[in-house]
């Protein structure tokens, strides 16, 4: 098996994760192994929830006498026992590697991490000179790009596609994949570097990051933003932030939790609590960012300029050891 640092913590594995570095730090807080046999029958009720994957592909999350079961379309099956800790991948000989890997390192950890009273979000998060900032949005927003040049000019990468949160006063912020998920066009825009093997020609991770531009402990979170990219043209400025608070915070949040489709029933209560002590904590805004890659300079150093800009790599952030 392999040793990986993921989300805080280590992730030992029989899968192979190149998006991962690998760790030799202590005991592991999650296993994973994997298994071409078919998953055991478990007492089974109706689905806590279902959420869509892709086109033509959905997920639904059961809960069993020692834990959870995800069942995807086309993955397969992964049961998640010991409090989160243990993971097991029922893999169809057919499956494809990175699709697996990118369901355990999303929904699968995710719904690990929620065992053990993490919160997960949807989004991308960078290390400033104020604190950890996130910026939360659906697919084809823009967080990774935003995420990317933001680090490109100096800040320090934390996660990307997932957000893990721990509550506290303030918020904590693990360090998640540090690695990107980028398009082409924006990987050529940005200087990205090589992307990794094994990933995808259409959205390909690349990697291959300085640990001076990466976060590599917790960090206090200093702000969310609910990313919004809009075509050009739609508003004057490159940019439009607005702050939210009460019922417009909290729900906006919640359309962001990266499993909370999948966690009805008796886990619901769980996820809306947490969410409430999160918008009560936290500042949240809206920001609407106009889709151009010659004003993206611009909205860099907006967000540089509210946030204190970049420090040494943020490394003046006072943070516990993940």
């Amino acid at each position: 098996m392999n040793t990986y640092q993921v989300f805080g913590g280590v992730l030992r594995s029989e899968l192979e994760f190149p998006e991962l570095d690998t760790t030799t730090r202590g005991d592991a807080d999650w296993t994973l192994t994997v298994s071409t046999a078919p998953a055991p029958d478990v007492a089974l009720g109706d689905p806590l929830g279902e959420d869509k994957v892709d086109q033509g592909v959905m997920v639904r999350s059961y809960a069993t006498p020692v834990g959870f079961r995800l069942v995807y379309d086309d993955t397969g099956v992964f049961d998640v026992t010991a409090g989160g800790r243990e993971i097991r991948w029922h893999r169809p000989e057919t499956a494809d590697l990175e699709a697996g890997r990118l369901d355990v390192l999303g929904r699968v950890l995710a719904l690990a991490l929620h065992a053990s009273g993490w919160l997960s979000l949807h989004g991308s998060a960078v290390a400033l000179a104020e604190g950890a900032v996130a910026f939360l949005a659906p697919k084809g927003n823009g967080k990774s790009t935003l995420a990317f040049a933001l680090m490109r000019a100096g800040a320090a990468l934390m996660t990307d596609d997932t957000v893990v949160i721990g509550s506290g006063d303030p918020a904590t912020v693990r360090p998640g994949v540090q690695s990107v998920r980028l398009f082409r066009d924006s990987a050529d825009r940005l200087s990205a570097p090589p992307p990794i093997a094994g990933t995808s020609d259409v959205k390909a991770t690349f990697g291959q990051l300085s640990d001076d531009a990466r976060r590599l402990t917790r960090a206090p979170l200093a702000a969310l933003y609910l990313l919004e990219s809009v075509p050009a043209g739609t508003i004057v400025e490159p940019l439009d932030r607005r702050r939210i608070e009460g019922p417009d915070a909290v729900f906006g949040l919640l359309g962001q939790t990266k499993i909370g489709a999948l966690l009805g029933g008796a886990e619901a209560p769980i996820v809306f609590a947490s969410v409430v002590a999160l918008a009560e904590g936290t500042q949240v805004y809206r920001l609407r960012v106009t889709r151009d890659y010659e004003r993206l300079q611009t909205v860099v150093d907006r967000i540089l300029g509210w946030h204190g800009g970049v420090g040494t790599r943020a490394t003046s952030l006072e943070s516990s050891t993940a």
